[in-house]
């Protein structure tokens, strides 16, 4: 799959979170999805309001593997679902038969927290060198296996 920019799309009661890979619903509730479900609703919210055909959506998806028609079809459904939509509805995926799909939701896009980027905070620990408070009890080999 091609590299996003590390952006958060808003669309409905849900925002997607390119950087952390989340998708978070309404009162910022997470909304679990697989990597390719979550992979194919990036790339159509990232080209929304385009008719994208299944051939395009499979070999962005699964660039190096060699898969069925199925799996966008899997994916495609396990995202109405978690989208809330039903059978009858296209709040958010439309299905163009015979050609693909589109995302068809209005599209906000804004940059990221700054502690969405922020690096982890490193910790560190020194090792020092034992040594006996009571220099009449040192013990070289001991100094240097607690070392």
């Amino acid at each position: 799959m091609t590299h996003q920019p590390a952006l958060v799309y808003e669309f409905g009661d849900f925002s997607l979170d390119a950087a952390r890979r989340q998708l978070r619903g309404r009162g910022g509730a997470a909304v679990p999805l697989t990597t390719k479900a979550f992979e194919t609703l990036l790339y159509l919210v990232g080209r929304g309001g385009t008719v994208l055909n299944k051939d395009e959506l499979l070999g962005a998806i699964w660039p190096d593997a060699i898969v069925e028609e199925n799996n966008l079809t899997q994916a495609i459904s396990s995202l109405r679902r978690a989208l809330g939509e039903t059978r009858a509805e296209h709040r958010y995926i439309m299905t163009v038969p015979g050609r693909g799909y589109c995302f068809v939701a209005d599209v906000r896009t804004r940059q990221p927290h700054s502690e969405t980027l922020a690096a982890p905070t490193l910790r560190t620990m020194a090792v020092l060198p034992f040594q006996p408070l009571v220099a009449e009890y040192r013990d070289p080999a001991l100094e240097l296996g607690m070392a």
